[in-house]
């Protein structure tokens, strides 16, 4: 737990190293540095895909996919889609309880999945029209290149019964909700 030992008001933006370097949004190209860029505001609404694991494989048909969302500031998360075919088309997730501001918004969905590879994808609303961006490369900022995390975009492999056979098994650690969110 973090305590709170002093609040000190100020006329003007602090200037230390993280409000005028680290959280700004560079263009392409740019290397940080003391006030260039634009400064973050608030967290841009944005979704992840929880289960089932990147690269997980199981049989065809019916799955249940879970994950969670979220909208900074005063909005709030209003909806969630997910694609099973890399974007192309989107059914809406079933929101989970709203646990308040600044909390995680769980969200869950049933899928029918054909024999093949599946590209899973999640796109959150928020209370005021915004969308989560396509690609967070295009929005966030970038002070050294980084892998995507695993889950907002995951391939998922759905097999037949007599292939599922014929593959060998790997197993994923299973990614856990964020601290404080509650899975039914």
């Amino acid at each position: 737990m973090k305590w709170l030992e002093r609040i000190e008001v100020r006329a003007a933006a602090w200037d230390g190293h993280f409000q005028s370097t680290a959280y700004r949004l560079l263009p392409p190209g740019a290397e940080p540095a003391p006030g260039v860029g634009v400064e973050l505001g608030e967290v841009a609404v944005n979704s992840d895909v929880l289960e089932p694991d990147d690269g997980a494989r199981g049989p065809a048909g019916r799955l249940e996919v879970r994950g969670y969302a979220f909208a900074g500031g005063e909005r709030s998360v209003v909806r969630v889609d997910v694609s099973v075919d890399g974007g192309r088309t989107f059914v809406e997730a079933e929101l989970l309880d709203d646990l308040g501001r600044w909390a995680w918004r769980l969200w869950r969905v049933e899928v029918e999945l054909a024999p093949g590879e599946h590209e899973l994808v999640s796109r959150a609303w928020d209370s005021a029209g915004g969308t989560q961006p396509e690609r967070a490369a295009t929005v966030w900022l970038r002070q050294q290149p980084r892998r995507p995390r695993p889950g907002r975009r995951g391939v998922v492999s759905a097999t037949t019964p007599a292939s599922r056979r014929r593959r060998r098994r790997r197993r994923h650690p299973r990614r856990r909700p964020p601290r404080g969110a509650r899975v039914r």
